[in-house]
């Protein structure tokens, strides 16, 4: 029994960049990024990318959304990935931070 629970416990923890997809090593490089996120309804929020589940749903935090001319604070959501239509990360001007 306690070797069942040994393989248990080391099975796919592995933080190994060997056993990982290059896809989600991808999307850890822009974790804590600004994102921008658009839906299929036409909304588009913008915020700090936290992270994604294995259904494609995104989680952001410090978000704004926005519809058009309408922006609204909405914090931490969790946008569904049936939703989602384009995300993008948005490009920061080095000098604006100088």
């Amino acid at each position: 029994m306690a070797g069942h629970q040994t393989r248990n416990d080391s099975e796919g923890k592995s933080s190994s960049s060997s056993t990982r997809r290059p896809h989600l090593e991808k999307l850890e490089t822009f974790l804590n990024q600004r994102i921008r996120v658009s839906v299929s309804d036409g909304r588009s929020f913008t915020g700090s990318f936290a992270g994604v589940d294995p259904s494609k749903n995104v989680l952001m935090t410090n978000t704004e959304e926005r519809k058009g001319d309408d922006t609204r604070y909405v914090g931490l959501i969790m946008i569904p990935g049936k939703h989602l239509v384009r995300m993008e990360a948005e490009m920061i001007d080095e000098d604006e931070y100088a």
